[in-house]
């Protein structure tokens, strides 16, 4: 229930919910990140410091928790931090938009700041996150179209071979 608010961008009552489960099960490491992208998400980006110090250990494995990190890096005008973040959260799942998105955003600040960054690496990354964009936008059709669209099918497909995830490619254009 609460990350169904939350994707939705209704934030009434999550921070409730989630000290509730943090003050029962401090370790619990969905719910503290969670906490976090709920900070992040509701423009509360001065408490993330506070909720990064008190994280436990093992939550640095999560792509999450460095995209956190980088939107904190970001708030804080600590763009080199913010791409390293970034990175290691793309080094954990080299599969999400959203993160890089921000990385692509990030890179491009540093360069408009002076900072030499390879012209390649830095359209790789723009064109992956647009690829990912794509993916996710298409598969959101799909699903609207009630799971019955070979148009739609195809189109993800696409998308998936220009990604470079083949086999997924091959999943989905087998269900047409």
């Amino acid at each position: 229930e609460i990350r169904a608010k939350m994707d939705l961008g209704r934030w009434d009552g999550v921070e409730d919910s989630l000290t509730e489960i943090l003050d029962y099960q401090p370790s619990n490491l969905p719910a503290q990140l969670l906490m976090g992208r709920y900070l992040a998400g509701s423009g509360q980006l001065d408490r993330l410091s506070e909720w990064a110090s008190g994280l436990d250990a093992r939550v640095e494995k999560r792509w999450q928790y460095w995209s956190l990190i980088g939107d904190l890096a970001v708030y804080q005008n600590k763009l080199p931090e913010a791409a390293r973040a970034y990175g290691e959260a793309i080094r954990i799942n080299a599969d999400v938009g959203e993160v890089m998105a921000k990385l692509a955003r990030t890179l491009k600040q540093l360069q408009g700041r002076g900072t030499e960054l390879d012209s390649k690496t830095l359209a790789a990354v723009t064109q992956r996150a647009e690829l990912l964009n794509r993916f996710g936008q298409e598969k959101e059709r799909f699903y609207k179209l009630g799971n019955r669209s070979n148009e739609a099918i195809a189109a993800m497909a696409g998308t998936l071979v220009e990604l470079g995830r083949l086999w997924e490619a091959e999943a989905w254009a087998a269900w047409a």
